[in-house]
């Protein structure tokens, strides 16, 4: 089981980043820029493996999803096009932090984001089956 997750919604501006203690149920909320995410997140992958507890970085993956329209009636296209654009920065910005956690071998699962309570429901299954299986490779 997983004893540490630092839950992250990334952003341009600012991430939105939770962490957790799972045992304690303490919870920690921040909005960090890109660079202190990376600190604050090395930070605490380190004192979790220094105190032997399993950890896990979820990343909200915004790209996961198959399309991206923001068309509408109420929409000029210009509009539309402006919003395309800063959300196709928010991707990257988590795409580049997905990269960074991999590459420094940080315990990692990117998440579609979610909308309806079914999809609530649907994410939840996985993270619980992501965090059993963590928990079963590292015993």
């Amino acid at each position: 089981m997983v004893d540490v997750i630092i839950a992250i919604d990334p952003d341009v501006d600012k991430n939105g980043v939770a962490l957790l203690n799972v045992k304690t149920k303490q919870l920690v909320v921040k909005t960090l820029t890109f660079a202190p995410t990376l600190d604050y997140v090395e930070v605490a992958h380190a004192k979790a493996k220094m105190q032997k507890q399993n950890f896990l970085v979820v990343v909200e993956g915004g790209w996961l999803n198959h399309s991206h329209w923001h068309i509408n009636r109420e929409r000029s296209r210009f509009h539309a096009a402006a919003i395309g654009n800063a959300v196709g920065r928010n991707h990257e910005t988590g795409i580049h932090l997905c990269e960074v956690f991999k590459y420094k071998g940080i315990p990692l699962v990117k998440i579609h984001p979610t909308h309806t309570d079914a999809q609530k429901r649907a994410q939840t299954n996985v993270l619980q089956n992501v965090m059993e299986n963590t928990r079963k490779h590292q015993t």
